[in-house]
């Protein structure tokens, strides 16, 4: 078997803001090399922390990311942006793709 691109075991994530708190769970997942996964999901429902998360720019209050094999938040700065070479995250604008769909 080979090591996943992506694999994440009991990932938590919680803040509290002014008018709610939020918190993301995730039991698991993995990604072989090559796979893909679209995130789809309203507004306010933790697709872009999730991909904070991955990339490293945000540390879970609980639970692993492992990407390539490495767990990203044990890794220090070039080490994890080294790691970040192994996903692409391709993020778009909801705004972009309203303008882009009414020309």
């Amino acid at each position: 078997m080979s090591t996943p691109a992506l694999e994440i075991k009991d990932l938590s994530f919680r803040y509290r803001a002014a008018e709610e708190d939020f918190e993301l769970k995730l039991a698991s997942l993995r990604l072989e090399p090559g796979e893909q996964m679209l995130l789809r999901a309203g507004s306010g429902r933790g697709k872009s922390t999730l991909l904070s998360l991955i990339s490293g720019l945000m540390d879970p209050q609980a639970g692993t990311i492992h990407v390539a094999g490495k767990n990203i938040h044990a890794l220090t700065g070039a080490a994890r942006d080294t790691s970040n070479q192994s996903l692409h995250i391709a993020r778009h604008s909801p705004l972009v793709m309203r303008l882009s769909a009414g020309q």
